[in-house]
């Protein structure tokens, strides 16, 4: 025994390393730990030193398994303050990490444990990491020198950034020659910094793309880029703390993102104008060639501290594509006197200059048709005068410490608002913030948008109410309208003291398809008469306002076919074609005075047909309104409902998809199902299995429960709608308990739910018809279900799926049968349609899907009948002492729901039957129906053997959907006397299975158990009569 928990304790162990994260079952190589712990010590961290758990620090060590070993592949280490935790090992000379990828170390306290030595520096100690990408050292006041060969033994390294290295003035003369460095980023802010970038003609950094340094040489120098030394640089930006002369050979091969740089730049090459998009010209920097224009990709030009007081080209000079145009801390003078800004630029900023008169407003005339263009003048004492009202149209103006004396009112409007307007002015005093629209309401809003709607002060937009300024305080427009909305509540200024809230009417024009799976389909008919024929058309919507007028057209513009005489309602547009036209596809147009909407549609022209069909009903709770789902013509007009043939309904409302009443709910006194009448156009359907009216409110459910189940036979309670709450694992009013030892067995040719009980007996439930009846239930057709075609879904490891298709019929050629069988010994939740269901361990759960059955009348429904086999002979049980009769089919009257018991033997096998299906998506009542049992004839050495049919009714549908679940059941075990006299009347029980059928068929099959109840109501299934019974007590036989 001692062995076996040795060995148990063993296996245990070797599964908690494998699988606990590797971090608690390996450790670090020392080499690498020893690696940290310089980095740690010699930048003043506080990381915790604790050698193999290092890869616990997540925020600053990232670590993986590679190769069966756990190595470091990342570093990130941030110092705000130095602290000192012990004396780095400077005799380890190179890092030893095989596997770094990224290492970031940052010194914001510019201060490393000894900063006299540079041979302690950083820098050299990380040129023996062969998968090391990206390397950041900021701060580390030791570096004065790169080594010559840096990074000639980091073949992976990409990107480089030493940041604020302040003691860093030497480069190795090779300058990362011949790497595969992409980035290289070497900046400062101190004066004396690096002396010089030894880019030689001879260089080769073949994949550098961004090169930012900064340069303070101490003698002339120059460097070179071109397409020898750097063909991919797309990003330069070179800096010159010097008054040293300096030469950048720079020619242009390839389209730059970004150049700027405070000195001499000789731009060369086949293409300079169409390579720089970003270009920064700092103090007396000049460019070569100076003619801007020639830039044609240049998109943000920035001139800095250049001592400019004019303007550097005039009119017809701009790059092409110029967006951003920066003149900071120069000496202009003159507001471009003599050109107009170009309707590409976005942002001008002339911040801190010497602007002198009045703005000239043509400047300003093309940039301000767009609404996007945002002026800067701040700091300008000079500029005098009004702010002209035609830039009410900018996106933003900041004017704070300037000489201007007025503002137009669309800036004292929206004053609080410092993304718009930035000024020292104050708003006038009883200034009153004045809105208006150009036109008259209503509005009309199409699409979820009220476009281009232009006034005066309209604002900057407000994306809380969903206002858009397509030009600020001109033109503004509303997006995210909800559908069938009547008026619109914004403010235009949400962030001001000023109050700029309003509310406009508007109409929907929306005109807006229903689409599924991709497609939108019409439905249509031929009517014949009255003469002449024409092509009726019914087109669902998901939105169109009946309130305006439609024109509907079939085909392409200007080839089209008029369908005319047009009814819309909010979900609907019909009418009517007179042209002789096929099934197909066709592009379908529906316009309105404010909106058009096009969408290629499917139509599909059906044969003639009669309403009304009803597919679904609907009785609200206080039975006080009616509501019918299906067809009622193309234009219904009357309509007329009646219940038991006598009462009446009342404040119809009616389309060709929709039907609803009032009805008076004190009539309906008696609960139980109802008999509807439906009458539209003197047309009349009869529907005896589509209503069920429940228990009225002042009937004590609960109290029924209670003395109809003792309180659900212990084992749960009563609720306040008559049904038991079982606790978990019991059913059939509680008392029932699920039975873990159920056989279930596969049927490969039908739909069957097959339960083996021993080895001699194997209950079946199956599938054997589709019937459409009339309402005095006659068979108008039947299809005989029983040439299938099964595959098995695998998808859930705990759930046996067998998945039943119906192959074709001449009879029904279009329908489509699928049948799925599900089996799983674990208790689960299965959602139909709006209600969770639970079905229990052991349980084999049903769903049924019958779609496209062509109906020969309006007239008519569907029946789906099951069939199981009983013994007539066997359907008793023993209840305190004395045999009571099992009906094979009850109904619950409080719940609506129907239940089958059969038994076998000392088996019982219980089913319980749902009210409701769903047909065409909606849910719906559903009778449930014991249709006949029929004499199985040649095997009375059996018993006496019935063949039982059991009846699901469900409307005419174009979906109709069932979906039934299983579960296994027994009664709870106590020991058995056998004694029927004694005070414990424990009995035994052998329950197989119960079975649930949602909207159409849930049946749960209990496999055979013991059980004993204790309770003046205990009670035993019995095979043989009573008379049997007392005759083996007699005889001192026990019970099995």
């Amino acid at each position: 025994m001692k062995g076996y928990l040795h060995c148990v304790l063993l296996i245990a162990t070797l599964l908690a390393c494998f699988y606990t994260p590797v971090v608690e079952c390996q450790g670090l190589p020392p080499a690498e730990i020893d690696s940290v712990y310089y980095m740690i010590k010699y930048l003043g961290s506080t990381i915790p030193q604790v050698g193999t758990e290092l890869c616990q620090q997540t925020t600053y060590i990232q670590c993986s398994t590679i190769t069966g070993e756990l190595h470091i592949t990342s570093i990130s280490i941030y110092v705000e303050v130095y602290n000192n935790v012990g004396q780095p090992n400077f005799n380890l000379q190179q890092f030893e990490l095989p596997y770094l990828q990224s290492l970031v170390l940052v010194s914001r306290a510019n201060q490393v444990f000894d900063s006299s030595n540079n041979l302690n520096a950083l820098i050299h100690r990380v040129n023996t990491l062969p998968a090391l990408v990206r390397l950041t050292i900021q701060g580390d006041v030791a570096m004065q020198s790169i080594p010559n060969d840096f990074p000639k033994l980091l073949p992976s390294l990409r990107e480089i950034f030493l940041v604020e290295n302040k003691k860093l003035r030497l480069v190795g003369s090779s300058f990362f020659n011949n790497t595969s460095l992409e980035t290289i980023y070497i900046r400062t802010v101190e004066q004396n910094v690096l002396q010089d970038i030894p880019i030689g003609q001879y260089h080769r950094l073949p994949k550098l793309k961004k090169l930012v340094v900064t340069v303070s040489p101490t003698a002339s120098s120059s460097a070179y880029l071109n397409s020898d030394t750097t063909p991919n640089l797309i990003y330069l930006d070179f800096a010159l703390n010097s008054t040293a002369a300096y030469s950048l050979n720079f020619k242009v091969i390839r389209k730059m993102d970004q150049v700027q740089g405070s000195l001499i730049m000789v731009m060369d090459g086949p293409k300079p104008k169409d390579s720089i998009v970003n270009l920064k010209l700092i103090g007396s920097a000049t460019l070569a060639p100076d003619n801007m224009n020639e830039y044609n990709n240049l998109k943000n030009l920035t001139y800095e501290s250049n001592s400019l007081n004019d303007m550097p080209f005039g009119s017809g000079f701009y790059p092409p594509s110029l967006s951003i145009l920066e003149f900071r801390s120069n000496d202009l003078v003159l507001f471009f006197q003599n050109t107009i800004l170009p309707s590409t630029l976005s942002t001008l900023n002339i911040d801190d200059s010497k602007l002198t008169g009045s703005l000239p407003v043509n400047v300003f005339t093309n940039v301000l048709k767009n609404g996007e263009f945002n002026l800067m003048l701040n700091n300008n004492e000079n500029l005098v005068g009004m702010v002209p009202p035609d830039l009410c149209s900018l996106r933003s103006l900041q004017i704070k410490n300037t000489g201007f004396n007025q503002v137009p009112d669309c800036f004292y409007c929206y004053s609080d608002n410092p993304t718009i307007i930035q000024m020292d002015l104050q708003i006038p005093q009883n200034f009153i913030c004045s809105s208006t629209f150009d036109n008259p309401e209503p509005f009309y809003a199409a699409n979820g948008l009220l476009e281009n709607q232009s006034g005066q002060n309209l604002g900057w937009g407000n994306p809380l109410d969903n206002v858009l300024a397509v030009i600020p305080n001109k033109r503004i427009s509303f997006f995210n309208i909800p559908l069938n909305s009547t008026s619109l509540t914004f403010d235009l200024n949400p962030s001001s003291s000023v109050s700029n809230v309003h509310t406009i009417s508007i109409v929907d024009a929306t005109v807006q398809f229903i689409i599924s799976n991709g497609e939108v389909d019409i439905s249509s008919k031929y009517i014949g008469s009255p003469s002449p024929a024409y092509l009726a058309i019914n087109i669902s919507m998901d939105y169109v306002n009946p309130s305006l007028t439609h024109v509907v057209k079939f085909g392409v513009i200007p080839s089209t076919i008029d369908c005319i005489n047009v009814r819309v309602t909010y979900t609907q547009v019909s009418c009517q074609i007179f042209t002789k036209i096929d099934a197909g596809t066709y592009m379908v147009y529906i316009q309105n005075p404010y909106a058009i909407t096009g969408k290629n549609l499917k139509l599909a022209i059906g044969a003639p047909y009669n309403y009304p069909v009803v597919s679904s009903a609907q009785l609200s709770t206080n039975a006080s309104q009616l509501e019918l789902f299906g067809y009622f013509g193309e234009t219904p007009a009357l309509a007329e409902i009646s219940f038991n043939q006598t009462i009446g309904c009342n404040s119809y409302h009616i389309n060709s998809s929709y039907l609803s009443c009032t009805i008076d709910p004190t009539k309906f006194q008696t609960p139980g199902p109802i008999s509807l009448s439906v009458t539209v156009d003197s047309s009349n359907v009869i529907l005896n299995n589509l209503l069920y009216i429940q228990y009225p409110p002042s009937i004590n459910l609960k109290q029924k429960c209670i003395d109809e189940t003792q309180n659900c036979y212990g084992h749960g309670e009563c609720n306040d709608q008559g049904i038991c709450i079982c606790q978990q694992g019991y059913q059939d009013n509680c008392k029932l308990k699920v039975e873990p030892n159920v056989t279930f067995v596969k049927n490969e040719t039908q739909p069957t739910a097959t339960f083996q009980l021993n080895d001699d007996y194997k209950f079946e439930f199956s599938m054997v018809s589709i019937e459409e009846i009339d309402s005095d239930n006659n068979i108008v057709s039947q299809l005989i279900t029983n040439n299938w075609t099964v595959s098995y879904d695998n998808s859930t490891t705990s759930v046996d799926r067998l998945v039943y298709t119906l192959s074709p019929s001449l009879l029904q050629p279009s329908v489509t049968i699928q049948t799925t069988i599900e089996f799983s010994n674990i208790s689960r939740s299965v959602l139909f349609g709006d209600t969770l269901l639970n079905v229990s361990a052991n349980s084999i759960k049903i769903g049924v899907n019958v779609t496209n059955w062509n109906f020969q009348s309006f007239l008519t429904h569907l029946r789906i009948v099951f069939s199981t086999t009983l013994d007539a002979d066997q359907q008793s049980f023993v209840e305190n002492c004395q045999e009571t009769q099992i009906p094979i089919f009850s109904d619950d009257e409080a719940s609506t729901e129907s239940y089958l018991r059969v038994i076998k033997g000392s088996t019982q096998f219980y089913g319980r039957f749902l009210s409701y299906s769903y047909s065409n998506g909606r849910k719906t009542f559903t009778k449930n129906e014991f249709i006949n049992q029929t004499r199985i004839v040649g095997q009375e050495q059996d018993g006496n053997l019935y063949t039982a049919y059991i009846g699901i009714h469900v409307p005419q549908c174009s979906s109709c959907l069932l979906d039934p679940d299983f579960s296994a059941l027994v009664s709870p075990k106590k020991e058995n006397t056998g004694q029927c006299d004694e005070e414990d009347n424990s009995m035994v029980w052998k329950i197989a299975v119960g079975a649930s059928v949602g909207g159409a068929v849930f049946i749960a099959l209990v496999i055979a158990t013991v059980l004993f109840l204790k309770d003046s109501n205990s009670f035993r299934i019995r095979v043989n009569a009573a008379k049997s019974i007392m005759m083996r007590k007699k005889k001192g036989v026990e019970l099995d």
